[in-house]
């Protein structure tokens, strides 16, 4: 299946049947997101051994299929996956069990490599998988959050919102102070290109003002990654 039916199947799902996965599912056992998820929820030792199988058998569908599209990749995509589990993904492992052509074919798809192979079909469309599932949280968050802001007064809000939220509403209003703080220095410097007369030393002014609007570009940028 082509990468973009492969999309257009997983959209078609999600529609159905809404997201059957979540975001944290789909990232390592040492990310913040499932660190945060296993504090959360007390996990224990077989827990996060069980995500990680999880992790493991998903991502190893894209493995497979990226290999099977390999000209005699067929003939050594079930013995890949089968290390790629058992290894846990660890590729140094897996370089002990495979042959060269096997683990060259792995490399391919999976690893990748600066200016060599920095986007390997498999890798890719897995997190194409993320960012789609990630996408449907934030914009069901988004319509959650304004659903209950239209429906209650500040002094009900406090007793109404989830902790993530209440962490979204806080950023917004963030960003909203930063972009009011941003205009007023718009304006200043656009007051102060204007002044025929100065009384004052026009060109720091000038240079001091851009530098505070530049200032919140970098925190726009920061705050949107």
């Amino acid at each position: 299946m082509a990468a973009s039916q492969a999309d257009k199947a997983i959209d078609l799902h999600f529609k159905t049947h809404g997201t059957t996965v979540a975001s944290y599912q789909l990232r390592s056992i040492t990310s913040a997101q499932v660190k945060a998820v296993a504090k959360t929820k007390s996990w224990g030792p077989e827990d996060k051994q069980a995500h990680s199988d999880m992790l493991r058998h998903l991502q190893s569908g894209y493995i497979e299929g990226a290999v099977n599209k390999i000209k005699g990749g067929s003939r050594h995509s079930k013995a890949i996956v089968a290390a790629f589990v058992s290894c846990e993904g660890k590729s140094k492992e897996m370089s002990k069990i495979l042959t060269t052509t096997q683990y060259s074919y792995y490399q391919s798809v999976w690893i990748a490599k600066p200016e060599v192979n920095d986007n390997p079909p498999a890798r890719s469309s897995f997190n194409k998988l993320l960012t789609k599932v990630e996408t449907i949280e934030k914009d069901a968050l988004r319509e959650s959050l304004q659903a209950k802001v239209a429906e209650y007064s500040e002094e009900e809000l406090v007793g109404k919102l989830t902790v993530k939220e209440k962490v979204l509403r806080e950023s917004l209003k963030t960003k909203s102070n930063s972009a009011k703080l941003k205009e007023w220095g718009v304006k200043q410097l656009e007051k102060i290109r204007k002044d025929e007369t100065p009384d004052f030393q026009h060109a720091k002014a000038v240079a001091g003002l851009t530098m505070y609007i530049a200032a919140f570009d970098r925190d726009v940028e920061s705050n949107d990654s």
